[in-house]
């Protein structure tokens, strides 16, 4: 239904449904549709998603029973429509349909092990009769809620990484607003139906679309938030860092992947594991294969091996079963991989780019330069 008739979703705030005048438009990575038109939230809206959630942790009265039994439902009612996750992970980033299904079943279980930590928070007692001058006392902590956390989520993983960040707020007595990527909205809406179907009250997690530089912003000025979590680039981190004074911010940014391969390696299995982590989601995932050290005994065997895994990868349709790889997110971002395959080939010999002949290697060498980008 969504391919072919594209919806309109509205910001979710103390569980309704509000539609704004400025939207923008969602495409379908494989085809270029739209598939939806997203409404982006004013000022006035992430004050409202604020004040809600402000007031929804004060007055709450959850239990953490009551908190396991809805999270549990949740992960219930996401196994039951793990269907339609999958097919919106596939329309929302372009990811092939086989691993739309794996993220489903990871988001999945992150709700099933928020939900058994619901029941586990506690505090410690401090020994601290251990030292002299503590005879006769008693030192102990307990954990308590912050308030409001804010989610900020990426586009690569955005059902499994809102999980992440959704499901533990829930499950320590928080209440949340959401934040997801605006070009991978698609699954938000399905993971806060079933949120409420689970029976978490209005209010306790609430949806904004925008982008960083204005919503992200009024988010990072708003006191009332008690921590962010934020799943993305090291820049945008450290512009919440700089921002969240003396608040908690959780951060997970990107990186530079190194693996090796030395020379008693199993040379068939690293190849065919660096091949499928290089191009897993299209190489956008911050654990992908970015370089690769080899030991100089066995790099032309393991070069070879790793050329012909990657020959076999299909290209095509990512709702196909058979597909391997699907298209990145962004005609932006495909550019700017373009021009590094370009400047690759641009730098090496002249004989080497056809890929023929005694040549091969250096081309193979090549792309390894390339991939360390």
């Amino acid at each position: 239904m969504i391919a072919n008739d594209p919806v309109t979703r509205g910001l979710i705030i103390n569980g309704q449904e509000i539609f704004t005048d400025q939207k923008f438009s969602v495409l379908n990575k494989a085809t270029g549709e739209t598939i939806a038109e997203i409404c982006a939230a004013g000022k006035e809206h992430v004050d409202l998603a604020v004040g809600t959630a402000l007031e929804k942790f004060r007055q709450d009265r959850l239990t953490p029973y009551q908190r396991y039994e809805i999270l549990m439902k949740t992960a219930q009612l996401m196994q039951e429509r793990r269907d339609a996750f999958a097919r919106a992970l596939v329309m929302d980033v372009g990811k092939p349909i086989k691993e739309a299904r794996i993220e489903t079943a990871r988001a999945i279980q992150v709700m099933i092990l928020s939900a058994e930590e619901a029941k586990r928070i506690a505090g410690e007692t401090v020994p601290i009769e251990a030292s002299p001058g503590n005879e006769n006392k008693m030192g102990f902590y307990i954990r308590c809620p912050i308030g409001v956390i804010c989610c900020i989520t990426p586009f690569n993983l955005p059902l499994s990484l809102s999980c992440h960040k959704v499901g533990p707020a829930i499950a320590a007595g928080n209440t949340v607003v959401w934040k997801p990527a605006s070009n991978t909205p698609l699954s938000a809406h399905l993971l806060m139906q079933a949120l409420k179907d689970a029976g978490l009250p209005d209010g306790y997690v609430n949806l904004v679309y925008g982008s960083g530089s204005t919503v992200g912003e009024w988010l990072l000025e708003d006191e009332r938030i008690g921590k962010y979590t934020f799943t993305g680039s090291s820049a945008v981190g450290r512009r919440i860092k700089e921002r969240s004074g003396l608040r908690g911010v959780s951060l997970e940014l990107g990186n530079n992947s190194p693996n090796i391969v030395h020379h008693d390696a199993d040379l068939d299995h690293a190849a065919k594991m660096c091949t499928f982590w290089g191009f897993i989601n299209a190489g956008q995932t911050c654990v992908s294969v970015q370089r690769i050290l080899v030991h100089e005994q066995v790099k032309e065997e393991f070069l070879d091996k790793l050329a012909e895994y990657a020959r076999k990868l299909k290209m095509g349709d990512p709702f196909d079963e058979t597909t391997d790889l699907g298209p990145m997110i962004s005609l932006q971002e495909a550019e700017r991989v373009k021009a590094w395959i370009d400047e690759a080939v641009a730098r090496a010999p002249e004989s080497s780019r056809a890929g023929t002949g005694t040549e091969r290697s250096s081309n193979r060498r090549c792309w390894i330069r390339c991939s360390r980008r």
